[in-house]
């Protein structure tokens, strides 16, 4: 029985099911940089199986085109700067999209086929998009000029990667809470670790979902 890491039984999907399990996992590793090797070697396995690689073929031509559109509604977006790189306190700070996800969609040529693609990502409609600058959060493979998809809520927990107004600042960072506080904790030895008290203000804007890293040319 052909079943990958997370207990999927490809033998039980139907062609239509298995086609877009290949699919998605096809633009998260170009969009999203996964790896998702075991999960598409299963999924090719089984297509062989049951004689029908030509879809295997056609979802990868497929899911380069969606990757490209999604790529060029991120580059599409106006961006507004909060702040710059602040070298005393050695921040990493994010620019903040004026255009929304839902806007975007919105705007696109084939709207359900950019809501589907959206979708593949687990975007949802009031997400927000931020382009990163700065090194701090490196060690949770955030580098400069990553695009990050954002969910906008209030409550966070423990742990959760944010993007917050931190004393007037937006930045990126790992939010933690214990019996000693709160505190906002980069991914990288050299920044420091801030604790939020009285005289540090915060709002948080959203959990980050995705990272979307930038392609070298």
């Amino acid at each position: 029985m052909a079943l990958s890491r997370l207990n999927i039984d490809y033998e039980a999907k139907t062609i239509s099911e298995l086609y877009k399990l290949l699919k998605s996992a096809l633009i998260e590793e170009q969009i999203e940089k996964k790896n998702n090797s075991r999960k598409l070697t299963s999924i090719y396995e089984e297509l062989s199986r049951r004689g029908r690689l030509d879809l295997y073929e056609d979802a990868v031509n497929s899911a380069l085109s969606e990757s490209m559109r999604i790529r060029e509604l991120m580059e599409g977006a106006v961006v507004r700067n909060f702040r710059r790189f602040d070298a005393e306190t050695k921040f990493d700070l994010v620019e903040k999209l004026e255009r929304k996800i839902s806007e975007s969609e919105r705007n696109a040529g084939n709207t359900e086929e950019m809501r589907k693609i959206l979708e593949t990502l687990g975007l949802k409609e009031k997400s927000f998009i931020c382009e990163v600058t700065g090194e701090s959060m490196v060690d949770a493979n955030i580098f400069e000029g990553d695009i990050l998809i954002v969910e906008p809520r209030k409550r966070i927990r423990s742990g959760e990667l944010v993007v917050l107004r931190f004393n007037e600042t937006v930045l990126v960072k790992r939010y933690k809470k214990n019996n000693d506080g709160e505190f906002l904790v980069s991914e990288n030895s050299e920044y420091p670790i801030f604790k939020i008290d009285d005289e540090n203000k915060y709002e948080i804007l959203g959990a980050v979902t995705t990272v979307i890293h930038k392609v070298i040319s």
